[in-house]
Order: C-alpha cells, then structure tokens, then sequence
C-alpha cells in the first residue's frame, strides 16, 4: 500500500475513536491520579460524556463502513444476511464492541464509583491490542500487547488531561492551579518515559528492527516523531516557564499556561491522525 491509496475515510474515523476513548479513559485516569482534579469534576464529566457520545457515533459509522469496503460498496452485497455481521467475527469488530460496552460501564459507573469507571477505562485501551498489527505479530502477541497497552495508557492519562488542565486556568484559584500543573507535571515525566520507551520498543520489534526508510510504516512514524518532538518542547515551556510564573505572575502564567495547551491539544490532534495513517501501513516487508 502507498499514501496514495490510504483511505481517508477510514484514517478520519479512526483518528475520531482515538479522540473518543482518550477523552473518556484519559478523563477518568487524571481525575484517579492527580490530587487536586476533584476540583474539575464538571469539566471531567462533560469530557467523558462527550466521548462516549463520539465513540458511541463513530464505532457504528466504522461498522458500516467496513461492511460496504468488504462488498465492494454495494450495499445488498454488504448487508445481506449472510454477510452483515461479519465485521464482528473479525478482531476489528470485536475490539469495537469492547469499546462500547467500556463506553457504557464508565459512562454508569461515572466519577462516584471511579475504582469501577477505571477498570472500563483499562479495558477500552486494552481494546487496541486485539486488533492491527500487535495482533497479528508473527513472533507472537504477548510483549506487543503488553507494550501497546502500557503506551496507550501513559497516552490516554496525558492527553485527557489536556482539557481539564485548559479549563483549570479559566476557573481555579491561583493556589488550586498552580498546585494542580505542579503535580501533572512531577507525574508527567515517568509517563512520557514509560510511553516513549514502550512505543520505541513495539516499533522496533514490529518492524523486525530494522531501520528502513523505504517503508511507509517508518515514513508516517517518522512524522509522528516529529510531532512527538513540538509536543515535548510544548510541554518543556509548560513546565520550565508557565508553571514557575503561576507562583511569581499568576495572571500572567495563566493566559501563558493556557495559550501553550491550546497548542499542545492541536498538536496532540495532528499525532493521533499521524497514528491513524500509520496504522494503516504493514510494520515489515510484505
């Protein structure tokens, strides 16, 4: 497969999943983690809410279209009887499904009952390794899965506290948002390690650990990593400059701190699109 013949209709409804369980998982992992997140209840509902109600669109939407690519986009071909529910014998199909029952149990169990809230959440993440290429590894799936599983989640956390983060500068006291940035920020490391390590380590072992310029795999995690390079320099001067001035300047800090999220959340939206293209492309020579 080339760019050329990626299908962008598939990439976008993948990239909107992405969106999805990172706003419901990631909501439910920063209010778990962080002291201080209590606060933001709300805002951490609404985002759950919120991407329940995109998954909860975008599975279904991701159904049909599966359905219509395997019948040749003939719609009696693609849902006769005999064919309609094949998208869920397949592990396209069934991580889907894990998905949307995650999405409801988190969506029931809500901030109240969190302990549950969260084993929904680690499900939905965990939906990711049945499917695609850690799956499907010939060296078998195990360390894959447990690799995808620990990126996605440092993932989800990170990113799902984005918003919260943005709506703490517009609605926490001075003392509440600087003490909130200031424990994101000491958790904030280890996770980045633990996602970049584990990402680095089921590329190389997909790819057979080889270095190889030619494959699109390589190509789209190349601009991934560029991605992932502005988004660390962004979250440098959240740290370094933003969050120290919420402390000496904090007004000044506060429009700072949230002008630099709203770039980081752009950013994080380019990489989950980079992502979703790089899915697309076999990891090794086919």
């Amino acid at each position: 497969m080339t760019f050329a013949n990626l299908d962008f209709t598939s990439i976008l409804l993948r990239s909107a999943v992405y969106i999805a369980t990172i706003a419901m998982a990631g909501g439910i992992f920063f209010y778990a983690t962080v002291r201080g997140a209590e606060g933001l209840i709300r805002t951490i509902r609404i985002q759950i809410w919120m991407g329940a109600a995109l998954l909860l669109v975008v599975e279904p939407l991701r159904y049909l279209h599966f359905q219509l690519a395997i019948g040749g986009g003939t719609w009696d071909v693609a849902f006769d009887p005999a064919m309609r529910w094949m998208a869920f014998e397949t592990p396209f199909g069934q991580a889907a499904l894990v998905r949307m029952v995650s999405a409801l149990v988190l969506v029931i169990a809500g901030l109240h009952l969190w302990p549950v809230a969260i084993g929904a959440a680690a499900a939905m993440v965990g939906s990711f390794a049945l499917e695609g290429h850690t799956a499907s590894h010939d060296g078998g799936g195990l360390l894959p899965a447990a690799l995808i599983f620990m990126h996605l989640a440092m993932v989800h956390w990170w990113l799902g506290a984005l918003y919260p983060l943005r709506a703490a500068t517009l609605t926490a006291t001075n003392g509440n948002l600087s003490d909130l940035v200031e424990r994101f920020g000491k958790l904030a490391l280890p996770a980045v390690v633990v996602l970049t390590g584990a990402g680095a380590l089921l590329v190389a072992i997909l790819g057979g650990w080889q270095v190889d310029p030619k494959r699109n795999h390589q190509l789209a995690f190349a601009a991934k990593l560029a991605i992932f390079a502005v988004i660390l320099i962004i979250a440098a001067a959240n740290k370094l400059r933003w969050t120290p001035m919420l402390f000496t300047a904090p007004e000044a800090g506060r429009t700072g701190l949230r002008s630099s999220l709203n770039w980081e959340i752009t950013f994080c939206g380019l990489i989950l699109f980079a992502t979703a293209i790089m899915t697309s492309f076999p990891p090794a020579p086919e």
